[in-house]
């Protein structure tokens, strides 16, 4: 008989091992998921590691696993400096927008999200459906322009593109648009957070 209870103790530890090591890979994996998940995640005043006060002089350790390459910018109409984020890997992610141009101290004004990897919790990114942002948020309001409705989401402090070709007559300009006009399957062609 004692050989049963012994026997049948060790297959009991035994178990418990085995849970207790599953119970751990799932933990390690499920921090792994959130992390990469907040990396590339829009929200209100943040984008990924990126926050609405981060100065340009903290991009290099924000961003340091991807290229961080400042462009001096003197064209006629520009802003001045923009600042392209690089995946390693060559792929453009955002471009970002100083406040105060040629300035290190200065914080981002705009943010100009490139890549489709860049979501909200509620899926909205560019390359997104009109429809996901009819769902989920309060349309502050459309403008029309010349080849595009910009559409304000000023909970998200958000503004993005959506093509003319995508709405529904009348569409020309200094015509008012509603959000009723813009089909559901209509794609985000751009889109930016707007810091000011």
């Amino acid at each position: 008989m004692n050989y049963i209870a012994y026997f049948c103790q060790k297959i009991l530890a035994m178990k418990l091992r085995i849970l207790l090591v599953f119970l751990l890979i799932f933990m390690v994996y499920s921090c792994q998921k959130d992390t990469t998940d907040q990396q590339f995640l829009i929200a209100k005043d943040r984008i990924g590691n990126l926050t609405k006060g981060a100065k340009i002089n903290q991009l290099d350790s924000i961003f340091a696993g991807d290229s961080v390459v400042n462009k001096n910018n003197t064209k006629e109409f520009s802003n001045g400096n923009e600042i392209i984020i690089y995946q390693k890997g060559g792929r453009e992610l955002l471009r970002l927008y100083p406040a105060k141009s040629f300035d290190s101290t200065s914080t981002i004004s705009e943010v100009e999200v490139i890549d489709t990897i860049y979501k909200t919790a509620e899926g909205l990114g560019r390359g997104s459906n009109f429809e996901v942002i009819k769902e989920n948020y309060n349309i502050s309001r459309i403008e029309n322009t010349l080849g595009t409705a910009m559409v304000f989401i000023d909970e998200l402090n958000i503004h993005l593109d959506i093509d003319k070709k995508e709405i529904s007559e009348p569409k020309g300009m200094g015509v008012k648009l509603k959000s009723s006009q813009i089909k559901n399957k209509a794609k985000v062609k751009y889109l930016w957070l707007d810091w000011n």
